[in-house]
């Protein structure tokens, strides 16, 4: 399918492809997305975009998206959050070939602003972060860049990211 979608409450989606939007998921106000054995890929502005939110990603991948910052996965407290901290869960997950440019240029995998990042038997890998300008963070993190996170990490790879 090609669409936008944005999640507010409980939402879970199993075995679909979501491909060519601009920020193809938009996860606000706290809800909660569960996505199974699907595919999130080839979209500009980003291929999941958290504010505030539970994310759980099982099986899944997350590859080929475009952005200024955390193109794969965007996740981050904000005024769309209504004051939940993020909360991001990837079993078995691929996170792959997503690309971070313009002035920002940081966290091409996953750009992860507080709450908790966890990863367990995943990948992320082949992420670049192209940064450029005056911010010393420009160009940082190509797999996962976090600001006041808790991070686990659970059996899996983090490689081949600049």
């Amino acid at each position: 399918c090609d669409w936008s979608s944005d999640v507010c409450s409980s939402d879970l989606i199993s075995g679909v492809t979501i491909r060519h939007g601009d920020g193809a998921i938009n996860l606000v106000r706290g809800g909660t997305l569960s996505l199974t054995d699907s595919i999130v890929t080839g979209n500009t502005g980003g291929g999941i975009l958290n504010h505030g939110g539970t994310l759980t990603l099982t099986n899944s991948a997350v590859t080929g998206n475009v952005s200024g910052v955390g193109a794969g996965i965007y996740s981050v407290i904000s005024g769309l959050s209504r004051g939940k901290l993020p909360t991001v869960t990837l079993t078995g997950t691929t996170i792959s070939d997503n690309l971070a440019t313009t002035l920002g240029g940081i966290g091409a995998g996953i750009y992860q602003d507080r709450g908790t990042l966890t990863l367990v038997g995943s990948t992320v890998r082949g992420n670049r972060a192209i940064g450029h300008g005056s911010s010393p963070s420009a160009g940082n993190g190509g797999g996962i860049s976090s600001l006041n996170t808790n991070i686990v990490i659970t059996q899996s790879t983090i490689s081949d990211n600049y």
